[in-house]
């Protein structure tokens, strides 16, 4: 089933869901919206699925769509917007909330505002330590798409520190987390774009100029993406068209 029947179908289907029902429909909603780069129908759906559950009923649903929400923020560009809606998201979390998804997937976004947009040594180093434990916990729950996030976000975090044999590392790290997760479920190949990047941007770093191209063009590896973009951030050594740009 392509993007558009599957888009469809989940219309059809929060025409006739209770509101709980629909709110998390409007989520998967949203997600793919994000992933086609469509934000403003994303931005929507998850402003739908906010309004529709109750906070304190269901504090998942509501942590989810408020991530997708900063999510969309960050490819935007609107960093400053972006961290203080992901800092109260873990909050209202709460630590006893740690072992959740959802709380992983918020620790990730929030990580990756820091590391790859903040200013300052400070806060790119605060970013890397959110990308860590998002990754440890991520391991310990099983949560593929989080872990493997996790480890990109410590890519470029590093690259932006210069951290050259640090970064070098972070990506040998990720692309066997990433052999492990396609072992397990091959639909995380859509992730590959990703790790892809990161290829790239390691090997530029290091003046690799043959293998950075080699590492966007390789049979087999993802190509660069397609992207729609808003504001860029500040240049450094790990910006790249997915900074403040979603992958097609």
């Amino acid at each position: 089933m392509d993007a558009d029947r599957l888009l469809r179908r989940a219309e059809l289907l929060i025409r006739d869901a209770g509101a709980r029902l629909r709110a998390r429909l409007l989520l998967r909603l949203g997600d793919l919206h994000s992933l086609l780069g469509d934000f403003d129908e994303a931005e929507i759906h998850f402003g739908e699925a906010l309004r529709l559950v109750d906070k304190a009923a269901d504090r998942v649903t509501h942590a989810a769509a408020t991530i997708g929400r900063g999510r969309i923020l960050v490819n935007r560009g609107l960093f400053d917007e972006a961290m203080p809606l992901l800092a109260q998201c873990l909050k209202d979390l709460g630590r006893e909330a740690d072992e959740e998804r959802v709380y992983v997937d918020a620790l990730v976004a929030l990580a990756s505002n820091f590391a790859l947009f903040a200013r300052g040594e400070k806060l790119v180093l605060g970013g890397l330590r959110y990308a860590r434990e998002a990754a440890e916990k991520a391991a310990a729950m099983g949560h593929w798409v989080a872990r493997i996030r996790a480890w990109v976000v410590q890519v470029r975090g590093l690259l932006t520190l210069e951290r050259l044999d640090e970064a070098t590392h972070a990506l040998e790290q990720l692309e066997r987390v990433v052999g492990e997760a396609l072992a397990v479920d091959e639909n995380l190949r859509r992730l590959t774009t990703e790790v892809a990047w990161c290829r790239f941007l390691v090997a530029r770093a290091r003046g690799a100029q043959a293998a950075a191209d080699q590492a966007l063009s390789k049979p087999g590896r993802s190509s660069p993406p397609r992207s729609r973009c808003s504001r860029a951030p500040a240049s450094s050594a790990a910006s790249s068209p997915t900074s403040s740009c979603t992958v097609k």
